[in-house]
């Protein structure tokens, strides 16, 4: 086990994570995290061009529908795994790394989708910046983050041995 942060926050999948100190990943975490990847992309590589009213290849639809199931939520569960490490940082700590690595590129982009897709009046409706298409992924793991320190000491206890 790992002892995590100054609490007594012990984690049960220990050596398996990212070590502070030299800032290695993990492989199986790594690996884990980019086979999601690959399938978000071929989500994409098939949507898309269904959308635009392209011919799929059937097996592109079919190995999309197997794995749908497992895609996200393996990212967000990844993501989860992180986060007692990330809540004993301290709270300033926390919500600037938090505002930097998900909120500041959700703004960017954001920007950038709605500014070429949709133009500057879209832009300006709140409603069309929230969880735009593409990037809801970073909207709803920032607002995650954004409500994970209520149950800090939920979190750190669960992981508490």
């Amino acid at each position: 086990m790992q002892r995590v942060g100054s609490t007594n926050c012990y984690l049960p999948w220990g050596k398996f994570m990212r070590d502070a100190k030299s800032g290695r990943g993990y492989l199986w975490m790594d690996l884990v995290r980019g086979l999601a990847i690959v399938l978000v992309i071929a989500w994409h590589a098939q949507a898309i061009p269904a959308l635009n009213g392209y011919e799929v290849p059937r097996w592109l639809v079919e190995l999309n529908t197997f794995f749908l199931p497992f895609r996200m939520p393996t990212l967000m569960f990844l993501s989860g795994m992180l986060l007692p490490r990330s809540l004993t940082k301290g709270t300033l700590r926390y919500y600037m790394g938090k505002l930097r690595y998900v909120g500041w590129p959700y703004v960017i982009w954001a920007a950038i989708f709605l500014g070429v897709f949709s133009g500057i009046q879209a832009m300006l409706n709140p409603r069309s910046s929230i969880a735009t298409d593409y990037l809801w992924f970073l909207f709803f793991i920032g607002c995650y983050y954004c409500i994970a320190p209520v149950f800090k000491s939920c979190l750190i206890g669960f992981f508490q041995y």
